[in-house]
């Protein structure tokens, strides 16, 4: 459990308003109404009316696919960082997670990897890279509401691990939870990725 104190406080903006003085006059460009401090004040994110805040989601849901045909290091950077904005904002404060969660999960691909043979461990039983494994320690750990907003998945395979078994095993694993995910989308957005 993450406790208040370890979290982030929620982003920022600066807004500099005008300064009175002590003695009621104001300085160059100031008005009587403001803030007696001198300085910027800070508005939270959560202070901008919903609207305005969903439209800086917005801004967070079209994640650039990676393109391995061009290794341009800063486009991949970038993306990178984009990425880690994402997961980030379901970190910031309860409401923040609430209002951008839906839209995370809708604009995410989640992807069903198979066994790479980098991370096959010594010990191959703790080795769990199946569709059943996914089932277990991803869709049946998820709140209800995240799971009804997942709306592509992609299940990449090797030609080591594609095979006919695997495949109808995770259409079982998604029939069963297909009531809990929004109105099936799931199923018409399973990708067969083939990977290295």
């Amino acid at each position: 459990m993450i406790s208040s104190d370890e979290l982030l406080p929620p982003p920022y903006v600066v807004m500099v308003h005008q300064v009175n003085t002590k003695e009621g006059s104001t300085k160059e460009g100031s008005t009587k109404e403001g803030p007696t401090k001198e300085g910027p004040t800070q508005l939270s994110l959560l202070d901008l009316p919903a609207e305005a805040r969903l439209q800086i989601y917005n801004c967070f849901t079209p994640v650039p696919p990676r393109d391995f045909d061009e290794l341009d290091e800063a486009a991949d950077t970038a993306r990178q960082l984009l990425v880690e904005a994402r997961k980030n904002l379901t970190l910031v404060c309860r409401q923040i997670t609430e209002e951008w969660t839906p839209m995370f999960y809708r604009s995410t691909t989640f992807v069903v990897n198979h066994l790479k043979p980098r991370h096959i461990s010594v010990n191959l039983k703790e080795c769990r890279a199946t569709p059943q494994a996914f089932a277990d320690m991803f869709l049946k750990n998820l709140d209800t509401y995240k799971l009804r907003n997942i709306v592509r998945l992609a299940y990449d395979t090797s030609p080591f691990t594609l095979s006919s078994p695997a495949i109808t095993s995770l259409g079982e694993i998604l029939d069963r939870y297909k009531d809990s995910m929004i109105e099936g989308n799931v199923r018409g957005a399973l990708l067969v990725v083939h990977g290295s």
